[in-house]
């Protein structure tokens, strides 16, 4: 990746997903980070899960989901001290790793459904896309056959 970065990019590719490359863009800077990761393999972000912990029922309320560079994470961090709500983070170059990726969502939908984690409805919505964003990265590309299989299967009921 560091000496040839063009030919990193045509076997590591990003695999659209949908029709269209969705970017993941750090809350602080801007940047892309998943293009980051082209650019520098000294690279790195997280995926930033805000919540309130209630002690008694050990249940977090995840409040907010975003991402960032970790140069950039400091300053967001500091903007939640003193609000009562804390912060838990995923590594991005560690999630796109396949397996990782996976171990990530099936923890992820599990606590939801034990009932550990409750989302608000927007940042639940974070969390789908950014995985989805991810998703570009660790899946292979859908072939054309695959893709028209797949709106056959949008019209019957999962």
């Amino acid at each position: 990746m560091r000496y040839f970065p063009n030919s990193y990019k045509k076997i590591k590719p990003l695999h659209l997903i949908t029709e269209e490359y969705e970017p993941l863009f750090c809350r602080a800077c801007g940047k892309d980070i998943l293009m980051a990761l082209f650019e520098s393999p000294h690279h790195s972000a997280n995926i930033v899960s805000v919540y309130k912990w209630d002690e008694e029922k050990n249940i977090d309320y995840i409040q907010d989901v975003y991402c960032c560079c970790k140069k950039c994470d400091s300053s967001l961090e500091s903007s939640i001290r003193g609000t009562g709500l804390m912060s838990g983070w995923a590594d991005i170059s560690d999630l796109v790793i396949p397996i990782e990726f996976l171990r990530y969502m099936f923890a992820t939908m599990n606590r939801i459904r034990a009932g550990n984690d409750i989302y608000t409805d927007e940042a639940y919505k974070k969390e789908i896309n950014i995985l989805k964003a991810l998703a570009q990265k660790v899946i292979r590309a859908t072939t054309d056959r695959e893709r028209e299989r797949f709106n056959e299967l949008l019209s019957h009921p999962f």
